[in-house]
């Protein structure tokens, strides 16, 4: 009887403990804790963009074009559709802020311009885009926004060179005037077929390298200063990014509003690096994929 009673007291101690430590087990890692999921992976598409030599520039447009000349770019990966208004806003909450860079917010959330709005707001310090406009390409960014991005994505503005080399198909390119397509209404955006709105993005044709929206839609910022003379060198400038400060940063692709030949891949435009406006994106750039 005596060694049942130690039995049936042992089996209780033993139990106390097991209860004890499955406590302490769940207070340490509580399993009914509800955690905030991940974030969702930086989903723009790169499209990879084999290095070579072409033609820079040309004789068909302002004399800010001319002349044409032989530039050779590295290999780099350019993002397939400017950058949306769902990825500006995901930038703008991992950073907690619209945070101000040369003097100016990267974006002017109460920007508009002749009924155009931007579609990303910020409510009690968090950042949101109006319905429906998510992938709609991100404007009224100015220079330093687009920079700041493409730094928080891991990678960076294109260059002035790399774009046009891009837009032009590469080492595919078919010589087409637009990025893409021969005819300005087939390759993208522009004022006779815009009806003066923006649209959402990759609903035009792409360019042989499968790019969307070069020709059209919104300019895009790139890194280059801007120069109102190329090089007259008979040399082969190898990745030319222009360095001196002018006061202006150069756009890409034409717009929305643009007439048809601004939309030709060699066509170049200019505007302070802190402008703001309902014509003006950008697209992401990297020079090797790291994520």
């Amino acid at each position: 009887m005596k060694k049942i009673n130690i039995l049936i007291l042992l089996i209780l101690i033993g139990s106390i403990a097991f209860a004890q430590k499955e406590n302490t087990k769940q207070k340490t890692n509580p399993t009914n804790t509800k955690k905030e999921p991940p974030p969702p992976p930086f989903v723009t598409k790169m499209i990879y963009v084999e290095g070579g030599t072409f033609t820079m520039g040309s004789n068909e447009g302002d004399l800010d074009e001319r002349p044409p000349h032989k530039v050779t770019v590295s290999s780099f990966y350019l993002s397939r559709y400017e950058i949306t208004n769902e990825e500006y806003c995901r930038f703008l909450n991992e950073k907690k802020g619209n945070q101000t860079d040369g003097g100016v917010p990267w974006i002017l959330l109460e920007g508009k311009e002749e009924g155009e709005f931007c579609r990303i707001y910020e409510s009690k310090k968090k950042f949101y885009v109006e319905e429906g406009y998510e992938k709609f390409p991100v404007n009224f960014v100015t220079w330093y926004g687009a920079k700041a991005f493409c730094i928080w994505a891991g990678g960076r503005l294109p260059s002035e060179a790399e774009w046009e080399f891009a837009a032009k198909g590469g080492n595919k390119s078919n010589n087409f005037k637009y990025a893409g397509a021969s005819l300005a209404e087939d390759a993208g955006w522009f004022y006779d077929n815009s009806a003066q709105k923006i649209h959402k993005i990759g609903l035009m044709s792409i360019n042989e390298l499968g790019f969307n929206d070069m020709s059209g839609n919104v300019k895009e910022w790139v890194e280059d200063w801007f120069s109102f003379k190329y090089s007259e060198s008979d040399v082969t400038q190898v990745n030319p990014v222009y360095p001196v400060n002018t006061g202006y940063k150069v756009l890409r692709g034409g717009a929305f509003r643009d007439d048809e030949r601004y939309l030709r891949c060699s066509n170049r435009h200019h505007e302070t690096p802190v402008t703001y406006s309902v014509m003006n994106g950008f697209r992401l750039a990297k020079t090797k994929l790291n994520n």
